[in-house]
């Protein structure tokens, strides 16, 4: 497809982009999510406390509801990219799976909630999940008409999307990141910021750190877990001109 039409067929549809990094620990982990979007979309508000089911939680919120990153106190981490495999009309918010599945303590009781989950009128996606206490990482995909899950190992992992185009995104991100990992700090919280603040091989639609004359990366958002809890930082706007200057705690329950 040109160039051209791509970029008119993502801006119709306003397809958020996203970059998606995860990191282990020896106890927990981090994971650090850039989303990309249009620029004319409402500022999001940033993260709260919040009640899922039984659960406390933590995410930032779309001004209408919903999110694409949260975490709750039993060591539960998703976060969700588009997933540009059909078109498709929507009539539903993807903003809604997290929240649901948040209330939950474990991935299986996860996936029998997503069984039973009604998909229809919600565009494609990608929902990727990191459980602490099963040391688990899976990803859910929903293609328009049905539900696949695929399991991931507990290591380094990126995860790539973007309204013009998911490969590219991932033929572009991939060799970054993996230039990346050979810096001596590879891991690290530091290292993690600088890789989401990347322009390499070149700043544009498929840096990591997104810029284009309609898009941009418009919020940063970091997830730290431990043993005694999670701490989730955010940054509203793009992670290459700000710092981060939102902090929130949520304390785990064993």
């Amino acid at each position: 497809m040109h160039f051209s039409r791509v970029t008119e067929w993502a801006t119709i549809l306003k397809i958020i982009m996203c970059t998606v990094t995860f990191v282990p620990k020896r106890y927990g982990c981090l994971v650090a999510m850039n989303r990309d979007d249009m620029r004319t979309r409402p500022q999001a508000l940033p993260p709260e406390v919040r009640r899922t089911g039984d659960l406390e939680s933590v995410y930032p919120t779309e001004p209408g509801g919903g999110t694409w990153c949260g975490a709750n106190e039993r060591g539960l981490i998703f976060t969700l990219l588009n997933w540009h495999v059909a078109k498709g009309t929507k009539k539903r918010t993807r903003g809604e799976v997290i929240p649901r599945v948040l209330a939950f303590a474990n991935f299986e009781d996860v996936q029998r909630k997503l069984e039973h989950m009604y998909f229809a009128g919600m565009l494609p996606f990608r929902l990727i999940g990191f459980s602490i206490p099963e040391k688990a990482v899976r990803e859910w995909r929903w293609d328009g008409a049905k539900l696949t899950c695929i399991s991931h190992p507990w290591t380094l992992g990126h995860w790539f999307s973007s309204g013009m185009s998911d490969e590219q995104a991932e033929a572009t991100r991939r060799p970054v990141c993996k230039t990346a990992k050979r810096q001596m700090d590879a891991g690290s919280a530091a290292w993690v910021r600088r890789l989401h603040r990347s322009h390499a091989p070149e700043c544009g639609a498929f840096s990591i750190c997104v810029h284009r004359a309609d898009a941009a990366t418009l919020s940063y958002t970091e997830v730290l877990s431990t043993r005694h809890g999670t701490i989730m930082r955010y940054l509203q706007g793009n992670p290459c001109e700000r710092n981060l200057h939102v902090v929130t705690k949520l304390p785990h329950d064993p």
